[in-house]
């Protein structure tokens, strides 16, 4: 009866239900993306591309950092989880206020915002409630299926509405605006799940200032990252025009599907490996292990795949009008054994052993780095190329601090410094 003791550990499940996110996170959209380049112009895709880019990029302000901060918090909570909920979450109202102005900020500053109020109202709103939902909450106590439940229903919701509404000379503002409802329910769902279990106390803003504080370190390590994975499609509708975030802005959106499938493995093991590192030394160094072995074999798999498919999901997907987005996403797949890596050495190996600031420094020096590299090689071949050697990068300088890591940690007879 394996597969029932399989069943009941929080772990496995665990795992499992980040994987049957990703799973539906990749078909719904992909099911989707068909009807939005045939009911949508090349120019509005475009739009909805960029827009969507933006406010991913805002999104970092809400998450601050908290998926890490906020999921170890709740996973090493002793008998205050109410408190720390509290904390966590009067920490997110006051990053909401920071977040509305960038937005208002650029909103003002960026014509391609303005000429399209409807698009950016509903992904700017329909982020603010993505950044609010307490995904960190089931991820800290291991139960991600019930978060796992309630994000396919809204992903499948999302569908269906767009289905049967997104259609007309209006369609690209449909679907922005059915993209903020569907993420408001999610948020009123998961947190009412949340407090049903939880009790609700008052905030404590002086505390929720402190974790924002402690998670800035996170923070920072998230602009980095999102220098070199959002800004292509941004800077590509800022210089190239709505025509080339089409053709980059389809790739890149089939490549982040198939490169989410890593972090599944590295999400459910990292609640785990925090707790252990430690307290038993033992275990964190089995775990560490596995999660090595799972990370690279799913990332060689997801890169192979892509390097023999892409012609063909991208002529399925997309359609035959974005043939020359299969070169762009093979150049991309390039930076898919880096990232399972990168994310094994500095998710599940550095955090862990207290090196937050080594690791937010990694990516946040090769963010900029490749951000200089989109400046002088301004196509959509040099967009993909400046991802690759980003992560490449990170994946390189987290091999080097962590074996600095380790010698340390050999030098002081086994204990982290």
């Amino acid at each position: 009866m394996n597969w029932q003791a399989g069943l009941k550990n929080p772990l496995l499940r665990n795992a499992g239900s980040l994987y049957i996110i990703r799973i539906f996170s990749l078909i719904l959209p992909l099911i989707s993306l068909p009807i939005l380049t045939l009911r949508m112009s090349q120019v509005d895709f475009g739009h909805v591309l960029f827009t969507q880019s933006l406010t991913s990029w805002l999104l970092i302000i809400l998450d601050f950092g908290f998926i890490y901060t906020a999921t170890r918090a709740i996973a090493t909570s002793r008998g205050d989880m109410g408190k720390v909920i509290s904390t966590i979450m009067g920490s997110k109202l006051i990053l909401l206020i920071v977040y509305f102005l960038f937005s208002a900020l650029c909103y003002m500053a960026l014509p391609q915002l303005k000429q399209n109020p409807l698009i950016a109202c509903g992904f700017l709103f329909s982020v603010a409630f993505q950044g609010f939902t307490p995904i960190w909450y089931f991820q800290g106590i291991e139960k991600m299926y019930i978060y796992a439940t309630i994000d396919f229903l809204g992903r499948l919701s999302l569908l269906i509405l767009t289905v049967v509404f997104v259609t007309g000379p209006a369609a690209a503002d449909l679907y922005a605006l059915i993209n903020a409802v569907v993420s408001l329910s999610i948020l009123l769902i998961t947190c009412r799940t949340m407090y049903s279990t939880q009790k609700v106390e008052v905030v404590d803003f002086k505390s929720s200032l402190l974790f924002i504080r402690s998670s800035f370190p996170m923070f920072l390590t998230r602009v980095g990252s999102s220098i070199y994975t959002f800004a292509p499609t941004i800077f590509a509708g800022l210089i190239l025009g709505p025509h080339a975030v089409a053709i980059y802005g389809g790739a890149d959106r089939l490549y982040r599907a198939a490169s989410s499938f890593i972090s599944p493995v590295s999400d459910a093991i990292f609640p785990r490996v925090s707790a252990l590192a430690h307290s038993d030394p033992v275990r964190y160094r089995v775990w560490i292990q596995r999660s090595f072995l799972l990370l690279m074999s799913v990332s060689m798999l997801i890169f192979l795949g892509i390097e023999v498919i892409a012609p063909t999901i991208v002529r399925l997907v997309l359609g035959n009008q974005y043939s020359l987005s299969s070169d762009v996403l093979r150049t991309l797949a390039l930076s898919i054994p880096a990232i399972g890596l990168g994310t094994f050495l500095g998710v599940n190996f550095l955090i862990p052993e207290g090196r937050d600031r080594v690791f937010t420094i990694i990516v946040v020096f090769s963010g900029f780095l490749g951000l200089s590299l989109i400046y002088f090689i301004p196509s959509i071949y040099g967009f993909a190329i400046s991802v690759v050697a980003t992560e490449w990068l990170v994946a390189i300088l987290c091999l080097v601090f962590s074996i600095r890591s380790i010698k340390l940690r050999l030098s002081y007879g086994g204990k982290s410094q």
